[in-house]
């Protein structure tokens, strides 16, 4: 059996495949959610429904009905009995005006809740979107045009119109852990491990300090996933809610893990003191690739690139997709090279490397 028949082999029930036909590349993951997974989401409750006009403005008088605004019209001029009628029409009118009023404020009200109630989602749902929304798009790989799409499984019910169907008892899924509040971070893992999001890792590489600490294969991907939503504050000291963007992008960035590519920020086990600390080498911004062929050209780390992560670092990019179709043709984790240990300095430090 060659090397191509065991990334076949590999791939048959991988909790994460990932096509190519053409020039649509296409990915597919099975994730089982555990932990905090089903609760709702901090902010999802705070929805940014329609301002009260929307469903009608209370100050709009066109919801009164025309009688209304004709009872008044010739009131310099009255009639005779004129006291009388202005009570009854000022009365009909306040009461008209009343219910109208009540009416929208009800109305309004209603609407309100039901679109909160509505866009309330579980933490589940907002991961499950984030991975779909930040792997797809357009990208230039090998000087071609892909097209990228995601598509997620779940074993989980009840988490959004995801799709359905029959799957093989032997299917692997990622196991994808939610560790929600300052709580969630009261886990069995070790030292930094308990406090910060991962992937799957390797013990015996996070002793040895270097870049096999991300354990990944075709065969298990890289589960389970843990992912937080508190940080700790270097400012405070104190556990801090990381909100909702940075929550998206630490899904997804953890994803890039799962579909076989390593770190791109300074890890400490990229040339730093220990596996746990802030102070290795990031990832230069260009580097030279080699195919197959032996065509050479220049790839680029855009400063915003999902996998160097962080709070404004969400952009997918086509390095990386070129990186994840290297990772499932070979069977290999596809590590960034190293760079500067200054986040500036990316972009006076290139590598020559052979992929």
């Amino acid at each position: 059996m060659n090397d191509l028949d065991d990334v076949k082999k590999s791939m048959r029930y991988a909790p994460v495949k990932v096509t190519r036909i053409g020039n649509d590349v296409r990915i597919i993951a099975f994730i089982r959610f555990t932990g905090d997974a089903n609760d709702f989401f901090p902010d999802a409750t705070k929805a940014s429904y329609p301002s009260s006009g929307s469903f009608g403005s209370l100050s709009d008088s066109s919801a009164l009905s025309s009688g209304s605004s004709n009872s008044t019209s010739d009131s310099s001029n009255p009639p005779p009995c004129s006291t009388a009628l202005n009570s009854r029409e000022s009365y009909a009118l306040n009461s008209r005006e009343s219910n109208a009023l009540n009416s929208r404020e009800s109305n309004a009200a209603n609407s309100r809740e039901s679109y909160a109630a509505n866009s309330r989602e579980s933490y589940a749902q907002v991961a499950l979107k984030a991975i779909m929304n930040i792997w797809k798009g357009s990208f230039i790989v090998g000087g071609r045009s892909l097209k990228l799409e995601t598509i997620v499984y779940s074993k989980n019910q009840g988490i959004g119109n995801l799709p359905t169907v029959s799957l093989d008892t032997k299917q692997r899924f990622i196991r994808m852990h939610i560790g929600a509040g300052a709580r969630g971070h009261l886990s069995s893992l070790p030292g930094f491990l308990s406090m910060r999001s991962h992937e799957g890792l390797n013990i015996i590489g996070a002793i040895l300090n270097n870049e096999s600490i991300l354990s990944w294969s075709l065969r298990k991907s890289s589960s389970p996933i843990v992912i937080y939503d508190h940080v700790r504050s270097s400012r405070t000291g104190k556990m801090e809610f990381i909100g909702r963007n940075w929550f998206e992008q630490t899904v997804a960035h953890e994803f890039g893990h799962a579909l076989g590519l390593g770190d791109a920020y300074n890890a400490g086990y990229r040339g730093g003191k220990w596996a746990g600390s802030i102070d290795g080498y990031y990832a230069p911004y260009s580097y030279q690739v080699e195919d197959d062929y032996g065509n050479e050209s220049y790839v680029y780390v855009p400063d915003n690139d999902i996998m160097l992560q962080g709070e404004s670092h969400n952009y997918v990019s086509d390095n990386d997709v070129r990186m994840v179709l290297e990772a499932h043709r070979t069977g290999k984790l596809q590590l960034f090279p190293w760079g500067s240990k200054c986040f500036r300095d990316r972009h006076k430090v290139s590598r020559d490397i052979r992929s």
